[in-house]
C-alpha cells in the first residue's frame, strides 16, 4: 500500500536563475543605506513623524533633520502661525531626545 504522503519531498530542479529570485523573494533585497545631508518632517507632533527621523540621525545615516509645520493629519491646511508653533514644537521635542 502506497502511503497517501510520501516520506521523502520531491526535490524540484532549480537553475541558479530559479535560486537567486527565491532567496530575493524570501529574504529581500539587499539595500545599501547612502548617508544624506538633510532629512525633512513635514508637518504635526505625531510621534510618527519623527520616531523614524531620529533613528536615522543615531544610526548617523543624516547629517541634519528639518522640521515643518503646515499641515494637519487630515491634510488641511494650518494657519502659519500655527505652523510656526508646530514646527518649534516638533523641533524642541527633537533636542530633547538627543
Amino acid at each position: 500500500m502506497n502511503p497517501i504522503i510520501p516520506k521523502e519531498p520531491i526535490i524540484p530542479d532549480l537553475t541558479k536563475i530559479d535560486v537567486e529570485l527565491l532567496t530575493a523573494i524570501t529574504f529581500g533585497k539587499e539595500v545599501r543605506t547612502q548617508k544624506c545631508d538633510a532629512l525633512f518632517v513635514f508637518s504635526g507632533t505625531h510621534s510618527g513623524h519623527w520616531e523614524k527621523a531620529i533613528e536615522a540621525y543615531h544610526r548617523n545615516y543624516i547629517e541634519t533633520i528639518i522640521v515643518t509645520g503646515g499641515r494637519s493629519l487630515t491634510g488641511i491646511p494650518i494657519p502659519i502661525g500655527k505652523a510656526i508653533q508646530i514646527a518649534k514644537s516638533l523641533r524642541h521635542k527633537l533636542l530633547s531626545l538627543f
